[in-house]
């Protein structure tokens, strides 16, 4: 990737505190990725990883060349002639739109996402800028350009979902920016090295495979589907279940549109995360599945993550409560044929490999290969 704008559309970016001058303290931002030293190593992070690459946000540039100093530099010289001034304006969809309709950009990246305190606010913000995106830009409006990819996740699956939907970007699930100053303290939470690699190789390809090779079958006709080594087909999309849940609610009250039926069958993705709706959001699933809202010819559960800073005994009781509801899902599934597969290393945890949305074979046995034939379609 030779250039990348850097959008973002929650005010993650806290360019008040870079701005400061003397650095303001971490106790002004809301965790400690949001302080200056936490941006600062997530820049140095992605400028190691991506060394001849330039980045855009907003009206600023950071070539090969520069450092993370040059863009706090920067900005607050703006700031200086302009109080007000920030590199991202107050339009998130127009920020975003402005940016997948930009020839200079290989590729799109989400910097944040709303924090996972505030689930009910950061939905609504996001569910307005999905109706923003369908207002703007019509189901296939957008046909004569080149789809540019779309990176991120988390609290942004509804838009990655939808943007994909209405054919406007290449859809990447895959981590956020912020997340490259978790990984390089945290192997746990992603391999950047691997991820990197991984994300650049999505960006410039057309087609391509994927492989994970912990997904097992969860259920009954999942087991013998895999033992025979078959394939399913389906546009692969999904995210977290929480916001897959919010995207399907405002499609069936008719707030979006979108070029691609509900009826077209999909391989659908779940993560789950420790949000505390867990079993109605699969209920709502399910129920979308079994009643046939939703078109599905296999689910693949990723991982199953618990809030880490629970003590042991409620994480447990967490994986035990998730499980439980994957159970009532599968006899679900099982009654309607539909398959229901585990262990897909894409999300949140380690290895968190990056997963493309769009058309695809998924090849069982030895784990599971995702086939590719056109990403972006």
């Amino acid at each position: 990737m030779d250039f990348v704008r850097i959008v973002d559309l929650t005010g993650w970016l806290r360019w008040d505190v870079l701005a400061a001058d003397p650095p303001v303290g971490g106790d002004t931002a809301v965790n400690a990725f949001q302080t200056v030293e936490g941006v600062s190593l997530c820049f140095r992070s992605l400028r190691s990883a991506y060394p001849r690459t330039t980045f855009r946000l907003g009206g600023l540039d950071l070539s090969p060349d520069s450092t993370f100093e040059d863009l706090v530099a920067s900005v607050r010289s703006r700031r200086r002639a302009d109080p007000e001034y920030t590199p991202f304006g107050r339009d998130p969809v127009g920020e975003l739109l402005a940016a997948i309709e930009d020839d200079w950009a290989d590729a799109v990246w989400m910097y944040g996402a709303g924090h996972p305190s505030d689930v009910e606010g950061a939905e609504k913000e996001v569910g307005q800028m999905l109706i923003g995106l369908t207002d703007r830009r019509p189901p296939g409006a957008v046909r004569d350009r080149e789809r540019k990819p779309l990176i991120g996740y988390c609290g942004m699956s509804p838009l990655l979902l939808h943007a994909h939907e209405l054919g406007l970007v290449r859809s990447i699930h895959a981590p956020l920016l912020v997340d490259f100053s978790i990984g390089m303290s945290d192997p746990n939470v992603n391999e950047t090295s691997d991820v990197t690699a991984e994300i650049e190789r999505l960006v410039g390809a057309r087609g391509c495979e994927v492989r994970s090779p912990e997904v097992r079958p969860r259920n009954a006709i999942a087991r013998r589907l895999y033992e025979e080594g078959q394939s399913i087909t389906g546009c692969v999309q999904g995210g977290i279940l929480q916001a897959v849940a919010f995207w399907l609610t405002e499609q069936r009250e008719g707030r979006l549109r979108a070029a691609r039926p509900l009826s077209a069958p999909r391989i659908l993705f779940l993560e789950f995360l420790d949000l505390g709706t867990e079993q109605a959001k699969l209920d709502e699933i399910a129920e979308a599945i079994r009643s046939g809202f939703l078109a599905v010819n296999a689910v693949v559960v990723g991982y199953i993550r618990a809030n880490e800073q629970r003590p042991p005994v409620e994480q447990a009781a967490y994986h035990d409560r998730v499980r439980f509801a994957l159970d009532g899902m599968c006899r679900q599934c099982d009654a309607a044929s539909i398959p229901v597969f585990e262990g897909l290393a894409a999300g949140h945890k380690f290895p968190n490999r990056p997963l493309p949305f769009g058309p695809a074979v998924m090849n069982l046995g030895e784990g599971a290969r995702f086939d590719f034939e056109e990403l972006g379609s």
